[in-house]
């Protein structure tokens, strides 16, 4: 059997896109925009599936900064995930690429 190494609990209350997501004792919102029928109350899940992309970069470069002993400095990661022509879920289908990435390193 695999280690777990993450649980998500969503909870729909028939409140069209909009769900409550608690992931441990972290509580928030997913949704879907206005122009996909969804209220814009928060992220889309493919926000925070880009989200957790860029933040397990910022997190690993973090690690070996610390490892090799340099001096502090702040991370900026700019991601976008696309997805091929037509593939309208690209989760669910996993068909997924990342587009681009931008990271800055300010001293």
């Amino acid at each position: 059997m695999p280690k777990i190494i993450a649980i998500a609990e969503v909870i729909n209350k028939n409140e069209n896109y909009t769900s409550n997501v608690r992931v441990n004792q972290h509580v928030s919102l997913s949704d879907e925009p206005l122009e996909k029928g969804g209220e814009d109350l928060g992220p889309a899940p493919g926000d925070y599936l880009c989200a957790a992309l860029a933040s397990c970069k910022a997190i690993t470069l973090r690690m070996y900064v610390q490892r090799k002993k340099w001096d502090p400095a702040t991370f900026y990661w700019l991601m976008t995930l696309g997805c091929k022509s037509g593939v309208h879920n690209p989760v669910s289908s996993a068909i997924f690429t990342i587009r681009k990435t931008h990271f800055t390193l300010f001293p």
